[in-house]
């Protein structure tokens, strides 16, 4: 939100300068055209449909999740068991939305160390409106790809010489057959 203009979304008109100079720059706003006109309705749509309207519609989000039963994150691990990086909150939001459960934002998912490291089972808070939290359990599951082994066969092949390298076996071969003949070498 830019302070005495207005928030996202919205299109205001201003003076040039301050556009050109200050807004744009910043990235702050961009130009209003067709295209960022729809680009702008698709996001407030979006927005719209995660968004919890009352603090009825919220308890019903809260009920949802606290009934999922069957979220799993399924993630690569080595073949003693550690996750390779972490499990995230957009991949939790993901999960839960692929067991069926609403479609959240990733901001309202509250992780308490950071990020799960993990396999097993986990649990984390989903802040809902009016103060209401939500607990998710989820499981945390490994899915271990034996590495495969690659071989490389590389046929060897003379190395490339360039002009000056080609003139400079040449004298040197020059240089061994006057050696060979007795000749003296100038």
């Amino acid at each position: 939100a830019v302070e005495n203009l207005g928030v996202p979304g919205d299109i205001v008109e201003v003076k040039n300068g301050y556009g050109r100079n200050y807004l744009l720059p910043r990235n702050l706003a961009i130009v209003a055209t067709r295209g960022a006109e729809k680009q702008i309705a698709t996001m407030k749509r979006a927005q719209e449909e995660r968004a919890i309207r009352d603090l009825d519609h919220a308890r019903e989000v809260k009920e949802q999740l606290e009934a999922l039963t069957d979220v799993s994150i399924s993630v690569r691990t080595s073949e003693k068991g550690k996750i390779f990086g972490s499990v995230s909150a957009d991949n939790i939001a993901a999960a839960i939305k692929a067991a069926g459960g609403p479609k959240l934002d990733k901001r309202s998912i509250e992780l308490q160390q950071g990020a799960v490291k993990t396999v097993g089972s986990s649990s984390v808070n989903v802040k809902l409106p009016s103060d209401i939290a939500a607990t998710v359990h989820f499981q945390v599951v490994a899915a271990y790809q034996p590495a495969t082994t690659v071989t490389f066969v590389t046929q060897r092949q003379p190395p490339k010489t360039s002009y000056p390298q080609r003139r400079l076996v040449l004298l040197l071969h020059i240089y061994f057959e006057r050696l060979m003949q007795n000749q003296t070498v100038i």
